[in-house]
């Protein structure tokens, strides 16, 4: 007759750190298989089959364990990739996902991860560690939090992702120091270029930012000699209607630094708003299913006049070449 066994080992406690503790003690190969055998606590069938150096074992967890803790250190004890990678493409906890990340070294597998991951941080980290400028810009584009915007902007130093921080909608007072920040980066970058004669950079931004208050800043710190007629018929053809006027006095400055003549004058066109009518009118649909026009008011464009006055900017160089700027009154 055997006599029932009324003492379990200590490794079988129903607390979990009097487990773990007992294992640490424990240096018979037998009886820490037996653990990662039998034992219903993922974390301590980690530990023994660590203690025991199965890395076969400990490949065993990383793929099948359920708490996602014990896959990820049991992935990077032993450096499985398909598990690190599964971690950081899928799992919704940050700090696991950063840390599945530190352990990949394969190219391809992080560029999965900067494209598909479930977190815009998990998916800017593969990205920093390729070091790839492009993905970089692709994973701040494709992400609605502001914060990653910003520190691609400032980890690239790229004014075109700076100007974007600066108009990043919507426009929420919690964003306003942020956007300062990136504006202020932005006319830093600027006047480093003015400083470095860099044409070519103060040239491409004014053609990748779409804001012509930014255009016009990268214009005013162009050398003279690269204020040329192609650059002014590129910003003849913008629209000055929401721009200060003093920037645009300092644009017609910067033109005349560059060995133009500017001839001012005045001109009116038909108000492009009321087509000349000088009113307009909120259409409504009645219970007919028909069009009609009421409240009939005058254009707030043109006050009602029908015609809308430009300053005009005739600008001509030595050379003969042309350029008119129009600038709403």
């Amino acid at each position: 007759m055997k006599l029932p066994k009324f003492f379990k080992p200590r490794w079988q406690h129903h607390d979990r750190s009097v487990r773990l503790k007992a294992l640490s003690r424990i240096r018979d190969a037998a009886v820490l298989r037996r653990i990662v055998e039998e034992s219903d606590d993922e974390r301590l069938q980690l530990d023994a089959a660590q203690r025991l150096g199965d890395d076969a074992l400990v490949r065993t967890i990383a793929r099948c364990a359920k708490e996602a803790a014990v896959r990820l250190e049991a992935a990077l004890a032993v450096g499985e990739q398909s598990c690190l990678a599964a971690i950081a493409l899928n799992d919704w906890a940050i700090e696991r996902g950063l840390k599945a990340v530190e352990g990949i070294a394969n190219h391809m597998v992080l560029r999965r991860i900067a494209r598909s991951a479930k977190q815009d941080a998990i998916r800017l980290a593969a990205a920093i560690k390729l070091d790839h400028p492009e993905l970089l810009k692709e994973v701040a584009r494709s992400s609605n939090l502001v914060d990653i915007h910003w520190k691609v902007a400032r980890r690239l130093n790229d004014p075109q992702l700076m100007a974007e921080v600066t108009l990043f909608r919507p426009c929420s007072s919690r964003l306003a120091p942020l956007r300062r920040k990136a504006k202020n980066a932005l006319m830093a970058y600027l006047d480093q270029c003015r400083q470095k004669e860099d044409s070519r950079s103060l040239l491409s931004v004014m053609q990748s930012i779409p804001h012509l208050s930014f255009k016009l800043e990268a214009f005013v710190r162009l050398p003279p000699e690269a204020v040329t007629a192609p650059v002014l018929r590129f910003l003849t053809r913008q629209n000055f209607r929401y721009v200060e006027k003093t920037l645009v006095e300092r644009m017609l400055a910067q033109v005349m630094l560059g060995g133009w003549l500017i001839w001012p004058t005045r001109e009116e066109l038909t108000c492009v708003h009321c087509k000349g009518s000088g009113q307009l009118s909120l259409k409504c649909i009645s219970i007919h299913n028909t069009w009609c026009d009421q409240d009939v008011f005058p254009c707030p464009e043109c006050s009602g006049m029908g015609k809308t006055t430009f300053s005009l900017a005739i600008c001509r160089n030595p050379s003969g070449h042309q350029a008119v700027f129009r600038i709403p009154q």
